[in-house]
């Protein structure tokens, strides 16, 4: 399985799921201190899959073979060689490599330079185009602790499995539904997604021939969701103005809109 997750200071998924190579014992002091808070985030999230397996076995569900379980659950290790799912370790690089704060943007040129650097040194693939992903389901993610998400379920060409997940206050996440209603994706439609951060201010200067707006202020995330040869970006109809902030009720309510608009038709058909 891949799962996205979009970058803001790119403009750009990363696959959570990418493996990454580390040598199991580090020289490097910085390197050999990400790897421990890997590990001991795979081991807290041992303890939770393990307390799941439990208790759906109390539920009345099948025993599950904890030790196979664990072996698939903890990355794989190749002679000095641990491939490290890019989960485990990107929140180091980016908060302890390129030290970049919550408020850093793209116009924060020399960190996000800096960051990119670093997803370099260790391959961190960047994507801002999907193409012929085929669609399955929305899906609604609200753990404890964590910021509620839209989890978009297809498949890629080869028939893995693709999660495309959008934080809900995110601007994306609610241009995504918009779209998707306005072209009526259905389950086993083929779509393309492009996103992009960009200076709406940079284009502004451009059509003036001067400075009429101050660079580094403000971010646009764009999308083009594309659905058999239709293109929509996920902004309402000319009149209508698009929710800048949100809140996570008139999200959920659009959620359920769009989930509603294709589980419904599927039915419908």
């Amino acid at each position: 399985m891949k799962l996205f997750n979009y970058l803001k200071l790119f403009g750009a998924f990363a696959n959570a799921q990418q493996l990454i190579a580390l040598a199991v014992e580090p020289k490097d002091r910085s390197e050999k201190k990400m790897l421990e808070e890997a590990n001991r985030l795979i081991d807290a999230g041992w303890e939770r899959r393990k307390a799941w397996l439990e208790k759906r076995e109390l539920d009345g569900g099948d025993k599950p073979d904890l030790d196979a379980e664990k072996a698939a659950f903890y990355p794989k290790v190749e002679g000095d060689t641990v491939h490290m799912p890019l989960q485990y370790v990107m929140d180091y690089m980016v908060r302890k490599m390129a030290a970049i704060q919550n408020n850093v943007s793209i116009h924060n040129t020399k960190e996000v330079e800096e960051l990119k650097e670093i997803f370099g040194d260790y391959g961190v693939e960047l994507t801002s185009n999907f193409t012929g992903l085929v669609f399955d389901f929305i899906n609604w993610s609200a753990k404890p602790g964590q910021k509620p998400k839209l989890l978009v379920h297809a498949k890629d060409e080869s028939g893995e499995e693709v999660v495309i997940r959008f934080e809900a206050a995110g601007e994306l996440c609610q241009k995504f539904m918009m779209a998707l209603l306005e072209l009526k994706l259905q389950p086993g439609q083929a779509f393309d997604l492009r996103v992009e951060a960009v200076d709406p201010a940079i284009e502004k200067n451009r059509k003036a021939g001067k400075k009429v707006a101050d660079t580094g202020l403000y971010v646009n995330h764009n999308m083009v969701l594309t659905v058999a040869g239709k293109s929509h970006t996920g902004h309402p109809p000319r009149g209508t103005r698009f929710v800048q902030k949100p809140t996570i009720e008139y999200m959920e309510a659009l959620f359920r809109q769009a989930q509603d608009a294709t589980v419904g038709q599927q039915k419908a058909a």
